[in-house]
């Protein structure tokens, strides 16, 4: 009897916590709702990379990424989501799918409030899953022709899955930092830096992207990037950082 009623307690604590992250979730989306149709701007970008290699192995690599942005005088909403699948010989040894939302309201020129969703899930991580929600304050420190570096900070909750079944589910509060810098080289090749980092007492999550785009017209780009992350509770037998490097063709749509 006591089993079951711990068991009924945690469920009603699991439920707990899913309930109050999806009513948070919708909070968030809602920012793109009022988001004046006819004041905004929006745009997006999709991006598409494939390796095929046959002969004395068979390798397949697909990285997939869709990005949407919308922004007003007073809002800023992005949402982007990435896919990566790799097999050698006929084994799968990568899969991965992200999606991040944030909104942001700007209350000066260089100020706003921000709230940001991520949901990460890796195949050969010691997650199933790593969602986070968090909230904070956002800096526009750079805004010029050739360079602009923006930086957040703020607190959230995290909800992790280990893979580990006699592990339970990991829901911890974090502190995120996240950074974003844009250098306009030139009219056709730009330099952009994108770090996120969010530290918790269960795990301290790391990634950072680096990326040259170089445009062949007003639509299709080349995407050069490296990426890193890292995990400093990794588990045994998985390794604490992943890098991932890739070429990708970049279509643009919307307003440019």
């Amino acid at each position: 009897m006591i089993s079951l009623s711990m068991r009924a307690e945690r469920s009603s604590k699991k439920n707990k916590t899913r309930l109050s992250m999806q009513s948070f979730a919708m909070i968030l989306m809602c920012g793109w709702l009022v988001c004046p149709a006819d004041a905004a701007e929006w745009s997006g970008k999709g991006e598409f990379g494939l390796v095929v290699a046959r002969g004395n192995s068979d390798t397949e690599t697909l990285n997939l990424g869709l990005q949407f942005e919308r922004k007003s005088k007073k809002w800023r909403n992005n949402l982007r989501l990435t896919a990566l699948r790799s097999s050698d010989d006929g084994e799968l040894n990568a899969e991965r799918y992200t999606l991040a939302y944030k909104s942001g309201y700007n209350f000066s020129d260089k100020s706003y409030l921000f709230g940001a969703l991520r949901y990460d899930q890796d195949e050969f991580s010691s997650y199933d899953y790593q969602g986070s929600l968090s909230v904070g304050y956002g800096r526009q420190l750079v805004d010029t022709d050739r360079h602009a570096l923006s930086v957040e900070v703020g607190p959230g909750v995290r909800r992790s899955e280990p893979k580990d079944p006699l592990a339970g589910t990991e829901t911890n509060v974090i502190a995120r930092l996240s950074g974003d810098y844009a250098w306009t080289i030139s009219e056709t090749a730009s330099l952009t830096n994108v770090t996120l980092i969010e530290a918790g007492s269960d795990n301290t999550f790391a990634e950072n992207e680096l990326a040259l785009n170089v445009a062949i017209n007003s639509r299709f780009a080349l995407k050069l990037s490296a990426a890193v992350r890292h995990n400093t509770d990794a588990g045994p037998g998985v390794d604490k950082t992943d890098t991932l490097t890739t070429a990708n063709l970049v279509y643009k749509f919307g307003e440019q």
